[in-house]
């Protein structure tokens, strides 16, 4: 069996987190192994790259995989999915964390890709509009909310992203340092300067963990509901890094298993 780099087990065993990283990045011959193994028979693969902060249900995705009792489900962009019980979200991410989140009441999970561009809306950032679609985190919100307006029974964990040090956007880049500046004021001024290292909006270095959590203060979640496993991928020998200078040989894999 092909071992994961960490393995997390959350909310109560309802939910089982595994993070593949170096030196295997997983094709499809080997999720389906470990598909098997793990027995999960249904694979959830939305399309994460364009980071349009959306949450899909697994009704959306039509199937791209099959082979013995696996089957996987994908051609479908959303940055995250609802995963039913007995079904794994599969997650490929270089520095971008992934979000767990789970209703205590309903049970509902959703894993969901939490890019920087999925937790703001630059697009209308840098036409000068306003945010014409919710952050990733709220629209996880939205949804684990739908039949109960209590945002404390939501739980959340977030894992396998980049952390500040590694993640600058400074304002003296030659290409890109008038929106970047533009951008850091937006958090900072939204969402608080303690989003970047040390307060510094000049130099950016964001912390996307701390930016999340906000958001889903913001939305009403109880602070003592939000986790993140510490980890940061430009760090970690055994994670993948694509940030500039980085390693572009592959990318980390992240299962996510709603056990109950």
């Amino acid at each position: 069996m092909l071992e994961p780099t960490d393995r997390h087990l959350l909310f109560d065993g309802a939910v089982e987190a595994l993070v593949y990283g170096k030196p295997t990045d997983l094709e499809p011959s080997n999720l389906m192994q470990i598909s098997e193994e793990i027995e999960v028979e249904t694979i959830l693969k939305p399309e994460t790259h364009t980071f349009n902060a959306r949450v899909c249900d697994s009704s959306d995705l039509t199937k791209i995989g099959y082979r013995n009792s696996v089957t996987i489900l994908g051609n479908y962009p959303a940055d995250g999915v609802v995963i039913p019980i007995g079904q794994a979200a599969c997650l490929r991410t270089a520095d971008c964390p992934t979000i767990i989140a789970r209703h205590n009441n309903t049970g509902e999970v959703i894993a969901a890709h939490a890019g920087r561009a999925s937790l703001i809306d630059e697009t209308a950032l840098r036409n000068d509009q306003l945010e014409t679609r919710p952050s990733i985190v709220k629209a996880i919100c939205q949804r684990l909310l739908r039949a109960n307006h209590r945002s404390k029974v939501i739980q959340t964990m977030s894992i396998c992203g980049i952390g500040p040090m590694f993640f600058s956007h400074p304002a003296s880049d030659p290409k890109h340092g008038d929106f970047n500046l533009l951008r850091n004021r937006h958090i900072g001024g939204k969402y608080g300067a303690d989003c970047f290292l040390a307060g510094n909006l000049k130099r950016g270095n964001l912390n996307l963990f701390r930016l999340i959590a906000k958001q889903f203060i913001a939305c009403g979640v109880s602070i003592e509901n939000l986790a993140y496993d510490g980890v940061d991928t430009a760090s970690r020998t055994d994670r993948y890094f694509s940030r500039r200078g980085g390693d572009l040989t592959g990318h980390n894999t992240i299962l996510v298993i709603r056990r109950a």
